[in-house]
């Protein structure tokens, strides 16, 4: 979303989440793109230590059901998104960043060993290889399992000359 510059983004900066017994989106919908909710479970991190096991059950429970409010917007097929829910990261601790961003460094090996159809020993040894796909023919001959590849959906050319399988797109991935 920090990326999205061409969005009017609107971002919850109140409470823990917004009021369980007002839907701000209906609301706020009006005036902005997109409506930038805070991660509540992340935010209630900080009350837990200081509540009973009982008080976070509830909390959390309460917390579930305020944002399912939300879901029917949160995962409409819109572009730009109607709404989002993201953590503060702020309050991500480092070391709890760096554990979110190895999770994904692994995830992105695992994906491009399927990719590719080789393995890699770590994200660098990725990195590494991907930088020496500079060209779009040398990447499409370098993959393995073309069912694995996205194309942004603004490109109308599809690299794999002779193959069955035709071009998936996806809308995420559109400017």
């Amino acid at each position: 979303m920090e990326d999205a510059h061409e969005t009017l983004k609107g971002v919850f900066g109140g409470d823990l989440f917004p009021s369980h017994s007002q839907n701000i989106a209906s609301k706020c919908g009006l005036y902005v793109d997109t409506l930038v909710l805070p991660d509540p479970f992340l935010r209630s991190r900080i009350l837990f230590d200081r509540l009973s096991p009982k008080q976070t059950v509830f909390y959390l429970i309460k917390h579930a059901l305020n944002l399912l409010q939300y879901k029917e917007l949160a995962i409409a097929d819109a572009s730009p998104p109607i709404v989002v829910v993201l953590p503060d990261t702020t309050l991500i601790r480092d070391s709890e960043q760096d554990y979110i961003f190895g999770l994904g460094r692994r995830d992105a090996v695992i994906h491009a060993e399927r990719l590719f159809g080789r393995g890699f020993s770590c994200f660098d040894e990725l990195m590494d290889y991907g930088s020496s796909l500079d060209t779009i023919d040398k990447a499409a001959s370098s993959v393995a399992d073309d069912r694995r590849l996205l194309f942004d959906t603004t490109w109308t050319g599809y690299p794999f000359k002779g193959r069955d399988s035709s071009p998936r797109t996806s809308a995420l991935l559109n400017p």
